[in-house]
């Protein structure tokens, strides 16, 4: 949040949320101006708007963010959220464990591997192995 980091930060712009609009802060001493790939870890994806301003800092700073990869995406499959096309729209890939389904059940699939890697859980649904 914006002003709770102590010294000097990056900033982000300002970006909606779900819930209002804000910015989001990087502590200068957590991320250095460099080059290369990097990839934004979140929890959820609804909005798309932190992972947005994980992007645009990362992008000032001279870093190439290609993928954000989160737990649940909520923006995907039938939802009105939109941060998983957002996300597309800016040119950087999602990578999820867990969608939104049609039926509003949450539906764990493993990605990267085939069918075989992945196996039901009585708790979980499907997860991998």
């Amino acid at each position: 949040k914006e002003g709770q980091l102590p010294g000097p930060s990056h900033t982000s712009p300002r970006v909606e949320m779900d819930y209002g609009s804000r910015v989001m802060q990087v502590h200068d001493a957590a991320v250095s101006p460099s080059s290369g790939k990097v990839v934004v870890v979140d929890d959820i994806l609804a909005t798309g708007g932190s992972a947005l301003a994980c992007v645009s800092i990362l992008k000032s700073l001279g870093l190439d963010p290609f993928e954000v990869a989160v737990v649940y995406d909520y923006s995907d499959g039938d939802s009105v959220l939109d941060g998983n096309a957002k996300l597309r729209d800016a040119g950087v890939s999602v990578f999820k464990l867990a969608t939104f389904c049609r039926d509003g059940d949450m539906r764990w699939w493993l990605e990267r591997g085939p069918d075989s890697d992945v196996v039901l859980s009585p708790l979980m649904g499907k997860v991998n192995k």
